[in-house]
């Protein structure tokens, strides 16, 4: 076989604790998720076909990777359609308390109920800025951009890494920040909050490292005080040097496949799971 080419990892199970843990090395290794095959006979592809005999598991569907963010509204956009008039999505930030800089982290439009939407001029109309603050470290260009102040609860599926956002720029890969993924608003104001006291980026790159913990040891991996300019990222008890992408388990994707029974995943609950 081609150096260039691998078989698919595979893997048969008949119980969801084994499913598990295959799934949380998937998302180690820096997959998305798995892809379960039945090993009945009625497994072969079916081209449109639902149900239960191939589907995919994602991150998307575990509820305990996700987690809530408290972000900084630094931009808005014009609302289209429907929204046509008003603000259709912000642009949101993250708190580097280092630097005192906030750096952006998503775009986000989703979880805004009719209400939320027409609130948003009023709330934003006391931080409109005729330009990017100073304060704002952002490669996007919304329509409209606003002094740090107003604090949104925002619920996203992950955290990516992404070369478009800003938030932990260096911190996991030199050449790329965080963003979210699938992000929504709870509903929930943070007027309790000001700019300063939201989720920090250092705190965002604690959630991306543990969101790829080692299940064979059980231990997240957490960020360490920076040596030479670089982040280190600790690990069941070791340290070592965050040296570029192509040296790190998360920039190197891999497919993996996995056989198990159509029983073995319904014990599992996961409702949201769409069949290819």
């Amino acid at each position: 076989m081609s150096p260039r080419l691998r078989l698919t990892t595979a893997a048969e199970v008949t119980d969801p604790a084994a499913l598990d843990t295959l799934f949380a090395q998937a998302v180690t290794d820096g997959c998305e998720g798995l892809v379960c095959k039945s090993t009945g006979p009625d497994s072969a592809y079916q081209a449109g076909a639902r149900g239960w005999q191939w589907i995919k598991l994602k991150r998307d569907y575990r509820t305990e990777l996700s987690d809530t963010a408290d972000l900084v509204v630094i931009g808005a956009f014009a609302g289209r359609g429907r929204r046509v008039g008003g603000y259709g999505a912000v642009l949101l930030a993250a708190y580097d308390a280092d630097a005192d800089v906030f750096r952006a982290v998503t775009k986000c439009g989703a979880g805004f109920s009719d209400a939320d939407l027409a609130a948003l001029p009023a709330r934003l109309a006391p931080l409109l800025s005729p330009h990017q603050p100073a304060r704002v470290d952002a490669s996007q260009e919304p329509d409209v951009w606003f002094e740090p102040g107003l604090v949104l609860e925002i619920l996203s599926a992950e955290l990516t890494l992404s070369p478009n956002y800003t938030a932990a720029w260096g911190q996991i890969r030199d050449d790329g920040g965080l963003a979210m993924r699938f992000p929504r608003f709870t509903g929930r104001w943070r007027d309790d909050k000001a700019a300063e006291d939201a989720t920090t980026t250092r705190e965002l790159a604690e959630l991306f490292l543990t969101a790829r913990r080692t299940p064979a040891s059980g231990k997240s991996a957490t960020l360490s005080e920076s040596r030479g300019g670089q982040p280190i990222l600790e690990d069941a008890g070791r340290a070592r040097m965050l040296e570029g992408a192509s040296s790190t388990p998360l920039d190197r994707p891999r497919t993996v496949g996995l056989r198990c029974t159509s029983r073995g995943i319904r014990q599992l609950g996961y409702p949201r799971v769409r069949c290819r």
